[in-house]
């Protein structure tokens, strides 16, 4: 519906979704192409940003080891001086999630630590 009304307001956000969905379900190339459905230029800074760790996720998964830090950095540049406590919480649980993978356990900790409350206790 988004895509036949236009609504890339409506889009941007359904297409990160769905393409964590997927992922969830181990789907990385259909996560992928999910996301390449809208492209970088066209997304606000936030979304472009989240764009970018979640593939840069979806690379640390497949063996990267480099990828996520280089997202996670690039992602950073492109938001620096904005505040957002939701993008710093989904990235922070995405770095954990990689880390868990990755099997540096004691990186998980550092990553909820950083965002605190109840992902912390976890």
């Amino acid at each position: 519906m988004a895509q036949r009304t236009g609504r890339r307001d409506w889009l941007v956000p359904f297409v990160g979704f769905a393409a964590q969905m997927l992922g969830f379900v181990f789907e990385f190339d259909a996560a992928l192409a999910m996301l390449a459905r809208v492209p970088d230029e066209e997304r606000p800074v936030d979304d472009r940003a989240d764009a970018i760790v979640y593939r840069g996720e979806i690379a640390a998964y497949r063996g990267d080891q480099a990828a996520f830090a280089a997202a996670r950095a690039e992602a950073e540049v492109l938001v620096v001086g904005q505040s957002s406590p939701q993008r710093d919480w989904a990235t922070a649980v995405s770095a954990g999630e990689v880390a868990l993978a990755e099997g540096r356990l004691a990186d998980v900790r550092t990553e909820t630590d950083r965002i605190g409350g109840n992902w912390a206790a976890w």
